[in-house]
């Protein structure tokens, strides 16, 4: 959900494709920043994940449909086997989809903050 915050997920992707550098897709089920870190719902997730399956498979078939070398799944194991589970099933992921996904992400407080130019 991150990578449409501030609009530099793209810059950076076109960025690494454009050098010829791998593009390792990292948090691709990650929702939001915890408001508190100390209180996880998830003991390896410093950030609250995406639980709801429907929501993870638009989530993953979005990141494995951008030019990416790798996704890294969760480091929970719950999380980590629905992650496989739905990148398996695996289809291109479509424009309406893709503006699910962004609405989505403006009610989220985002994980990675680009500084201000």
């Amino acid at each position: 959900m991150n990578y449409f915050e501030g609009d530099f997920g793209p810059q950076v992707v076109e960025l690494a494709e454009q050098k010829g550098a791998a593009r390792l897709a990292l948090k691709a089920a990650a929702k939001a920043q915890l408001p508190d870190r100390n209180v996880r719902t998830h003991e390896k997730c410093w950030y609250e994940p995406i639980v709801d399956r429907d929501l993870m498979s638009l989530a993953v078939r979005f990141t494995l449909s951008q030019p990416i070398t790798a996704a890294v799944p969760p480091g929970d194991p719950d999380l980590w086997r629905m992650m496989a589970e739905v990148g398996g099933n695996f289809t291109p992921i479509t424009d309406d989809e893709i503006e699910i996904l962004k609405t989505e992400a403006k009610s989220n407080i985002p994980i990675f903050v680009h500084p201000a130019a």
